[in-house]
């Protein structure tokens, strides 16, 4: 089943790489803004300095000694952007897979890092926060991207000032804030498939003291996936997501925020598209991989699939459902203290319910065993940061706490085997953190942080049934188990800065994290594979350097990386009761990963600018002889999800108009090597190298009141797997592929 090795064997998703290419470059390279002001010009990417909060404090990306791409909100605009995970294609050694499709649980990995499972009582590798707030449930993170100030992407582990200690990194999406004037825009969409997107966002005063913000979006198709059996639609999106933002100025010095959203999506799975194991003279003989591979093979009921297509699916279950309801909000007090020290505090609160259903066997003719799973979720959390910050002559500083807090509930059922699990995890965690910059020698500074952390994870009850009905605690059970599992550990970073010019920023640093014990709680039917695991942990050393020349004309950002991975947490399979599949949880072995990675900008006229972004990466997993994953040694593989190469690449030519107003035309793309979905390396779970590229034209009014634009997306149709699932024990070779061609036009306004 396609799920359950999918956590054994991660994948790389790049479903929507297809939507944007390394556009994302423009607002990516670090003082893009500034070249731009040097240059005497304005871009309709990136548009103004960008300015992050990537140490909690803002400052210009470029002073930053992070590995850090940031997308200006103009920039995620332009680009296309409606998903959390449409940003991954344009950042270096950055990739996403989706094991139930573009609206399931993401699995996103930096520099060979994410995380092995696809059940939600687990968290991610890559911490996902929105406006300082920590999404805890992965299936949270699958919302909409609309009306954001800026997209924050770090590379590397975050064991320092992010509020949950993670080992691959963090994606941090800000909202825009609400104006003191009265201000709003509007746009709408029409692609392939019937495509509709419609956002807006209204701003403005509701008094001297009080200001408020209300945005949304909707997005709608018809599915780019026929059923050939039902004559149905797959792969259909159907998303609403609203926020509300109020601030209040309690003194000229205290100022007081919340923010409150809902989102709700009904589509249906993109389905998994069927190839034969099975020789269709003797299905109980497995074929050759050669066999397989070229479509001449079937399942044990003789179905042979000869031209598989990723918008043709096979399937007779005419409720694929793609359920998901998120809700939350937060309270944020910030306190200017003295000229010098601020306090802030950050209290948050979110709700997540999801329902996902799926043809496992991938046919309508699988010898009268329907193989359909079904998973949901209904979990909450709240967090709580206090921020204490500082400076003075020579240093500044940052110190405070994170408390988190989450119950989770969550289920999983083999329909046709009427086996399936339910179980109840609570997790409590508690952090002190601090950093200092401050100055060794002129123009020389050092970084120093360091995080104490506590956290108790409880399996308050795990039951296995059979009977299951997925969402609910019935059937017979026949075992469960409970137990709790604690950590402390104490991470940070260390690291010196050298600014030997204006423009040229030189880095090292040696930075660790964690990633505490966790439960396997996804269709278990062994006791002993419930665990808990023990944690993972990441020591990384990282040289990096920060350029800018050409008159500010030019960028270009390099850093090179050594990570020590140890523990890998990984979810893999085994027979089990009735036939149906059981998962286990392992740490698996650790890994030895090293790359590096540059990020280019240039405009060599006003007129034209160009980005480029390259990344190569060298994965090698260290693991015992007796560790096996599909009865296949690992030891020496590579890991999952981990092109030895990628790159993207943007050119904008803005033509000059005998009328008013800008007319632009965009190229971009993106090319990665050869992935293996799995860490045992298989080539039936692997996808060579390939390339998309995606065009756009903008017609843009004087003063940015109006605009419309044109594009097309994964533009020569190229078919590419972003996950596929192959066990040898199973008669169907499991297929996932990215989104095909799609275009469109738009209309947008400001006001």
């Amino acid at each position: 089943m396609t799920r359950f090795h999918l956590s054994s064997k991660s994948t790389v998703r790049l479903s929507l790489i297809a939507s944007v290419g390394a556009t994302a470059l423009a607002a990516a390279s670090p003082v893009h803004a500034q070249m731009e002001e040097a240059a005497g010009v304005s871009s309709s990417i990136g548009g103004g300095d960008i300015v992050v909060t990537a140490q909690r404090k803002e400052e210009n990306i470029q002073k930053v000694p992070v590995a850090i791409t940031a997308f200006s909100g103009d920039a995620v605009e332009q680009m296309g952007f409606q998903r959390p995970v449409d940003v991954i294609s344009q950042v270096p050694n950055m990739n996403f897979q989706g094991p139930f499709g573009d609206v399931g649980v993401p699995i996103v990995g930096i520099r060979g890092v994410q995380l092995y499972d696809y059940g939600d009582a687990n968290e991610s590798s890559v911490a996902m926060y929105i406006d300082d707030v920590y999404m805890g449930t992965i299936s949270a993170t699958t919302g909409q991207i609309f009306d954001v100030e800026r997209v924050e992407v770090l590379r590397g582990p975050q064991g320092t000032l992010y509020g949950r200690n993670t080992t691959g990194g963090v994606i941090a999406f800000v909202s825009r804030k609400p104006t003191d004037y009265l201000s709003g825009s509007a746009s709408a969409q029409y692609g392939s498939y019937n495509q509709v997107v419609v956002q807006g966002a209204i701003s403005g005063p509701l008094s001297d003291t009080a200001r408020f913000r209300v945005a949304g979006q909707y997005n709608r198709d018809d599915g780019w996936q026929k059923n050939m059996v039902l004559d149905r639609r797959n792969a259909r999106t159907n998303v609403g997501s609203l926020r509300a933002t109020l601030e209040f100025d309690a003194t000229e010095d205290f100022l007081l925020t919340a923010s409150a959203h809902y989102t709700r999506s009904n589509g249906t799975n993109q389905q998994q598209v069927f190839r034969g194991t099975q020789d269709p003279n003797n299905t109980s003989v497995r074929c050759s991989d050669a066999q397989i591979l070229t479509n001449l093979c079937s399942n044990q009921a003789g179905f042979v699939n000869p031209n598989p297509k990723p918008g043709r699916i096979y399937s007779n279950q005419d409720n694929l459902r793609n359920d998901l309801e998120v809700w939350g909000g937060y309270l944020r007090a910030d306190w200017q203290l003295a000229d010098n020290l601020k306090l802030t505090s950050i209290t948050a609160y979110e709700d997540v319910n999801k329902f996902v259903r799926e043809d496992a066997d991938a046919s309508a003719n699988s010898g009268g065993n329907d193989y359909v799973e079904a998973y949901s979720a209904d979990t909450w959390q709240l967090t709580h940061e206090t921020r204490l910050a500082g400076e003075g002559s020579g240093y500044d500083w940052v110190a405070g706490v994170f408390y988190y807090r989450d119950h989770k509930f969550v289920t999983s059922a083999f329909e046709a085997f009427q086996d399936g699990t339910y179980a109840t995890v609570n997790d409590k965690s508690w952090a002190l953190f601090g950093q200092a910059n401050f100055e060794v020698a002129p123009r020389l500074r050092g970084i120093l942080g360091v995080r104490y952390t506590e956290e108790t994870r409880t399996l308050e009850n795990l039951v296995a049934v059979s009977g299951a009905v997925v969402g609910t605690t019935q059937g017979t059970p026949y075992f469960q188990t409970s137990g709790a599992v604690t950590a402390k550990e104490t991470t940070g970073r260390v690291g010196l800065e050298w600014q030997a010019n204006d423009n040229t920023l030189v880095y090292a640093t040696v930075s660790t994290g964690f990633k505490s014990p966790v439960y396997n709680t996804t269709t278990v039917s062994n006791q002993n594979a419930v665990g808990p695991v023990g944690a993972e942990k990441i020591t990384a050393y990282e040289l990096g350097s920060k350029l800018r020349f050409a008159d500010g004309n030019a960028t270009l950002n390099l850093a090179t990386f050594y990570y020590d991975y140890r523990g890998i947490q990984m979810v893999g399979t085994e027979p089990g009761v009735n036939g149906a599949p059981t998962s286990r949880f392992t740490n698996l072995g650790d890994a030895n990963i090293y790359g590096l990675e540059a990020e280019f900008w240039a405009r060599p006229t006003s007129n034209f600018e160009l980005r480029f972004s390259g990344a190569f990466l060298h994965t090698k997993i260290k693991a015992g002889p007796g560790v096996l994953v599909t009865g296949t040694p690992v030891d020496g593989k590579r890991l999952s999800n981990a092109p030895s190469f990628n790159a993207s690449a943007m050119i904008r030519y803005t033509l000059p108009l005998d009328i008013p107003g800008e007319l632009a035309l965009q190229a971009d793309g993106r090319f990665q090597t050869k992935v293996y979905f799995g860490p045992d390396n298989q080539l039936l779970e692997s996808q060579g190298s390939y390339a998309v590229a995606n065009f756009r034209i903008f017609w843009k009014a004087p003063q940015d009141k109006f605009e419309i634009s044109a594009f097309v997306e994964n533009a020569f149709n190229k078919a590419y797997l972003v996950h596929t699932f192959n066990d040898p024990g199973v008669d169907v070779d499991h297929l996932l592929y990215g989104r095909p061609r799609w275009m469109g036009v738009k209309l947008a306004m400001n006001f």
